[in-house]
């Protein structure tokens, strides 16, 4: 049974006005871009562009991303595509919390072009093809131009990218090559085995801390990390995410 967290936030409704129930078609996607979903009162929105015109700019904006952040890497052994995000300021290095920015952007644009899907996917198996080598649900934090990694993983990149994999199975649905609620489910259990305190509840900064470190430990956090919508997303799909978890740090 499905069953949220105790708390509300307008992100969580944002992204999840697409439907819990997952399609079983890959294709099309089911809330293409633009979706214009309802604003909570009081947004602050531009009085002085057309609702046309602001479509249009975000989608000018995600064609700006992709040519600037948005790289090919080599396929796998069948030819399915991959993809990465690099940071073109730092050598073109591939760090784990853009890998699932990517994946968060590019499921929430799908109809732009109509290469979301196969985008997605390939940032996806890249992320599984480069694991960290304390808990292999996770991506490792970055990822070289060589192909060098480090050997554990960041928080809120673990994070970004099972929210990624959940608005890909309400966007194309998991009964596809990819098993999308499958596999967050997976990087969701490592989360909670791996990067929340034991005591403290809250996100340590990777699955490779030490919860009784004498500097890094679980009661060392960045505030970046505290994503109250990814967790109440979180505790929809597992319930074995306890509401105390999910209430930290809100």
């Amino acid at each position: 049974m499905l069953r949220p967290c105790a708390f509300a936030l307008p992100l969580a409704s944002l992204a999840f006005n697409i439907a819990m129930a997952s399609p079983a078609a890959a294709s099309p996607p089911n809330y293409p871009f633009p979706q214009h979903v309802q604003y909570a009162p009081g947004t602050l929105r531009p009085n002085d562009r057309t609702q046309a015109q602001q479509d249009q700019d975000v989608r000018d904006k995600y064609g700006n991303w992709k040519s600037l952040y948005l790289v090919q890497a080599p396929p796998d052994p069948a030819g399915n595509a991959r993809y990465r995000i690099q940071d073109p300021l730092r050598n073109g290095v591939t760090v784990s919390e853009g890998q699932g920015y990517g994946m968060v952007i590019v499921a929430l644009m799908a109809g732009v072009n109509g290469d979301e899907q196969t985008i997605f996917d390939g940032l996806w198996e890249f992320a599984a093809d480069h694991v960290s080598s304390y808990d292999p649900r996770h991506m490792a934090w970055e990822v070289y131009a060589d192909g060098t990694q480090r050997t554990s993983s960041a928080f809120d990149g673990d994070a970004d990218i099972a929210y990624g994999l959940l608005l890909a199975d309400r966007q194309w649905g998991s009964g596809g090559r990819i098993n999308y609620l499958f596999e967050a489910g997976q990087v969701i259990a490592g989360i909670m085995s791996s990067d929340i305190g034991p005591q403290s509840l809250l996100p340590m900064w990777g699955d490779g801390i030490d919860p009784n470190g004498a500097i890094y430990n679980q009661y060392l956090h960045r505030t970046s990390d505290f994503m109250p919508a990814h967790f109440r997303t979180f505790g929809w799909e597992n319930e074995a995410i306890p509401t105390s978890v999910c209430n930290r740090g809100t």
